[in-house]
């Protein structure tokens, strides 16, 4: 089944926000049927600025508004230590599993996943298959950043 996450950041520190599943059901007749994984309001979103972080920020090449969208693969095992990106991001796991952590917990994803990260500081650690994932990501004016 799969999981929505939502890492945000409240008081200066990062913590998942929600962790839900999806409300999808067809009703009798229909073809296909959604559930909103995440939505902003206005631009740009109202994430927590400013977030207290000593690790890398590791910018995006891109101008605040525009969208990038990459796959990522993570060898078995593999970490990415603690950073906080310039963006927000949409991250769907495509195979293998990985943990997401953040300054206060963690959870781990599988495929069919998705996590959204809000610029917050967070992590990766791969599962022993490692992982694939779709990032899809929005850089952000440099007052969220």
């Amino acid at each position: 089944m799969t999981t929505i996450v939502t890492v945000g950041v409240e008081n200066g520190r990062s913590s998942i926000r929600s962790v839900r599943t999806p409300e999808i059901a067809l009703s009798d007749g229909a073809v296909s049927a959604s559930d909103q994984v995440h939505r902003t309001i206005g631009w740009p979103p109202e994430l927590a600025k400013g977030t207290p972080h000593t690790g890398p920020v590791r910018p995006v090449k891109a101008d605040p508004g525009e969208f990038a969208c990459v796959v990522v693969e993570f060898a078995p095992d593999a970490v990415a230590d603690p950073h906080r990106t310039t963006t927000l991001d949409h991250d769907v796991i495509l195979r293998g599993s990985v943990v997401l952590g953040t300054d206060e917990d963690s959870v781990e994803l599988r495929a069919g996943d998705v996590a959204v990260v809000e610029a917050a500081v967070h992590s990766w650690r791969a599962g022993p298959d490692g992982v694939s994932m779709v990032v899809s990501m929005v850089a952000l004016p440099d007052g969220d950043r």
